[in-house]
């Protein structure tokens, strides 16, 4: 029975330690903070160590803190001509709250925490986590590896936007961190 239960305990607990494990190394090897966008524009290589990234995929990941920060927004543009995204957003236990830009969509997705109780100003699409820290992986897709439709799908990612709430009049600057040659 002691057997059993630690497999338990470790099944059990994989989700939370791997997404954790992952925001450390977001954090320490990338130098980001939460709201900041870590990413591979040349494909995921070696030095991508998460759990199930390939190398023929360009990886975005963030972290939002929504007790810190408040309702976070990411602001994903629709797909364009020869680029597109595909990605979910995950609370701190890898339940899946949502997928994003399914079918080329765009929109204003509204991080809310557990504990959020306002209204949703019209025009964002609302997320509810039960956890405070969620992680969103996005998959920036290309038609084709030629250099015009990465650098649409270059274009595409800078124009994805991640901001409180709170600040959604004057969103600050948004924050890119090329991980291309740095161990994750």
């Amino acid at each position: 029975m002691l057997e059993r239960r630690a497999v338990d305990a470790a099944i059990w607990g994989m989700p939370i330690v791997s997404l954790d494990a992952l925001r450390q190394a977001y954090f320490r090897d990338g130098k980001a903070k939460y709201g900041d966008i870590i990413w591979w524009p040349k494909g995921s290589a070696w030095k991508n160590q998460s759990l199930t990234a390939n190398t023929s995929l360009r990886y975005l990941y963030v972290f939002f803190n929504t007790k810190d920060d408040g309702p976070v927004v990411l602001d994903l543009p629709p797909a364009a001509e020869g680029a597109s995204f595909l990605g979910t957003i995950v609370d701190t236990w890898q339940v899946p709250l949502t997928d994003v830009g399914f079918d080329g969509n765009g929109g204003k997705y509204l991080v809310l925490s557990p504990d959020y109780t306002g209204e949703v100003p019209v025009g964002y699409i609302p997320v509810c986590s039960k956890t405070y820290n969620t992680f969103t992986g996005i998959r920036s897709i290309l038609a084709s590896n030629s250099e015009e439709d990465e650098r649409k799908g270059d274009a595409l990612v800078k124009q994805i936007k991640i901001y409180p709430l709170a600040k959604a009049g004057n969103p600050p600057p948004q924050r890119f961190v090329d991980m291309t040659d740095i161990m994750l």
